[in-house]
């Protein structure tokens, strides 16, 4: 959510924190690591990345969830998992949704006056 990609150890070990094994299928996701490339990746929400020197595969955020999906809204869905922790608690994650929201207010702005 801050614009750097995550490595795939790093998400699978956030989504385990949710209650999210990737290696047993989820009653809502089924097979999650299937849900991710053949969902995720697939219809431009995630882009996933290998470096073959370290092979470490990692995750980034894609145009279709930076349009879509309001980083404000996943802050505060998980802040209220974590027992309602404040913004200054992940600076960096809220940094992003707040660039995130100053950008789609400019958006707004430039489509209502381009309309005007």
């Amino acid at each position: 959510m801050t614009n750097t990609p995550v490595s795939d150890k790093s998400l699978y070990s956030f989504l385990m924190s949710l209650d999210i094994d990737v290696k047993v299928e989820h009653r809502f996701f089924g097979k999650v690591k299937e849900c991710i490339k053949q969902t995720l990746i697939k219809h431009y929400y995630l882009r996933c990345m290998f470096d073959y020197n370290t092979k470490i595969q990692s995750f980034q955020w894609e145009i279709r969830a930076e349009m879509e999906i309001s980083k404000m809204e996943v802050l505060q869905f998980v802040r209220e998992m974590y027992g309602n922790k404040q913004p200054k608690d992940c600076p960096e994650q809220y940094g992003a949704a707040q660039n995130q929201f100053r950008e789609r207010g400019e958006q707004k702005e430039e489509t209502r006056i381009e309309s005007s």
